[in-house]
C-alpha cells in the first residue's frame, strides 16, 4: 500500500519576531477546552474566550487549556497576549515546522512535539503540531484541527489514574508519550506493508511496487525528521536544572528517550528493507529483461539457417538445377525441420529452456 505524506495548507505568520499578519478569513472554530484536576476532584469545561482561562493558572489543581482547531494569526495573538506569551512562541505556534523542540521562557517551558496519524480515508500519513506550553501547575495546548488523540488521556484522569495524583509535567510526559504511540502504529502499517510488497515482489513484481517502495521510504525520512529532535528533548528534559519537572517525573521522560531512540533504529531498519526490496525488485527486473532476451535469441537462432535456405532458394535464378526436380521442395522443407528440431534439442541439452527462480522453487 502506498503512503503518501500530506500537510494541511495552516496559516502561518508573515512576521515572526512580532507575530503580526494581515486579516485573513476565518478558517474554521475555535474549541477552547480546561480540564481541573487532582486527586479528589475532576471538572472539565469548554469556554468561548481567552480571558476565562486566566483563574486557571494559579488555581492550586492541575490545570489543562487544550486549544484546538483552524485558526488564523489574529486570533492566537489574542490567546498568546490573554497566557502572556512570549511573541516567539506566538510565532512558532503558528508556524507549523513539524519538528520537535524546547524552549526555557523562564516562568515557562514551551516545546512542539509532532503527531504523525495515518488517514483512513485517503490512504495518507498525516502529520500534526502540537504546541506545548507548561508551567509549574498548568500546560498549555494547541492543536492545528480538532482530534481524538487526548482521549485515552481524558479518561485515565476521569476514571482517576496514576495521572491524578502527579503534578502537570506527568501530563506533558503522557502527552508525548501519545505522540511516540502514533509513531509505533505508523511503523506496525509500514512493516506490515513491507511484508505485503516482499510477497508480491516474489510472485509479480509489478511496476506499482517501486513507486510504492520509493514512497515508503520518503515516509521514513520524513518520520525521522519528526522523532530525531523529540530524543533531543526527552534527554533534555532529564538533565535540565528546573522546577518544572519533578523528580519523581524524571525516569519517565529517561523511558521517553529510550523509546525514541528504539523507534530510530526501527525507522533504519526499516529503510534498510526496503532498500532491499529495491534491489530484489531491480534484479528481478533484470532477470526478466534476461529471459525475454533469451527467449528472443533462441527464435533469431532458430530462424537464422531457415532464412538463410529460403532466401537462396528465393533467388530463381537460371542455373539452379536442383529447382527443375520435383522432390527438392519437400526435401528442403525437411531439412529446414531437421535444422529446427536439432537446434531446439541442443538448446533444451543445455538448459536455456529453464526457469532459474521456478528451479529454485522446485528443488526447495
Amino acid at each position: 500500500m502506498a503512503l503518501s505524506r500530506k500537510r494541511g495548507n495552516y496559516l502561518k505568520a508573515s512576521n515572526p519576531p512580532s507575530a503580526t499578519s494581515a486579516n485573513k478569513p476565518f478558517l474554521g472554530k475555535i474549541h477552547v477546552t480546561v480540564v481541573e484536576y487532582n486527586e479528589e476532584n475532576f471538572a472539565e469545561r469548554e469556554v468561548s474566550a481567552f480571558s476565562e482561562c486566566l483563574p486557571f493558572k494559579e488555581a492550586p489543581m492541575v490545570t489543562w487549556v487544550n486549544v484546538s482547531g483552524m485558526y488564523e494569526p489574529d486570533i492566537i495573538e489574542r490567546a498568546g497576549k490573554a497566557f502572556n506569551l512570549h511573541p516567539l512562541v506566538i510565532a512558532d505556534i503558528l508556524d507549523a515546522t513539524y519538528l520537535a523542540k524546547l524552549e526555557d521562557f523562564g516562568t515557562y517551558l514551551y516545546g512542539e512535539v509532532g503527531v504523525v496519524e495515518l488517514s483512513r480515508e485517503a490512504r495518507e500519513l498525516v502529520t500534526e503540531q502540537l504546541s506545548i506550553v507548561f508551567g509549574m501547575n498548568y500546560i498549555i495546548t494547541f492543536q492545528r484541527r480538532p482530534s481524538a488523540n487526548f482521549a485515552p488521556i481524558l479518561d485515565r484522569i476521569r476514571k482517576r489514574g496514576r495521572i491524578c495524583s502527579m503534578g502537570a509535567d506527568y501530563l506533558v510526559y503522557s502527552i508525548i508519550d501519545l505522540a511516540i504511540d502514533s509513531y509505533y502504529k505508523i511503523l506496525d502499517h509500514v512493516d506490515t506493508s513491507i511484508e505485503a510488497i516482499e510477497d508480491s515482489l516474489v510472485v509479480n513484481p509489478k511496476p506499482y511496487l517501486l513507486r510504492d517502495i520509493y514512497t515508503l521510504k520518503q515516509e521514513m525520512i520524513e518520520l525521522r525528521k519528526v522523532v530525531w529532535p523529540l530524543r533531543e528533548i526527552a534527554n533534555g528534559l532529564t538533565r535540565r536544572d528546573t522546577l518544572y519537572v519533578k523528580t519523581a517525573t524524571l525516569p519517565y521522560f529517561r523511558d521517553i528517550h529510550e523509546y525514541t531512540v528504539q523507534i530510530i533504529e526501527m525507522i533504519e531498519s526499516s529503510r534498510d528493507l526496503l532498500s532491499g526490496l529495491l534491489d530484489i525488485y531491480l534484479s528481478s527486473q533484470n532477470n526478466r529483461m534476461n529471459q525475454i532476451m533469451k527467449v528472443l535469441t533462441i527464435i533469431s537462432t532458430i530462424f537464422l539457417p531457415l532464412m538463410f535456405l529460403a532466401s537462396f532458394y528465393g533467388m530463381n535464378l537460371k542455373g539452379m538445377l536442383e529447382i527443375e526436380i520435383h522432390w527438392v521442395y519437400p526435401l528442403v522443407i525437411m531439412v529446414m525441420i531437421g535444422i529446427a528440431l536439432t537446434m531446439l534439442f541442443i538448446f533444451w541439452k543445455k538448459h536455456w529452456f529453464s526457469n532459474p527462480f521456478k528451479d529454485q522453487r522446485l528443488k526447495k
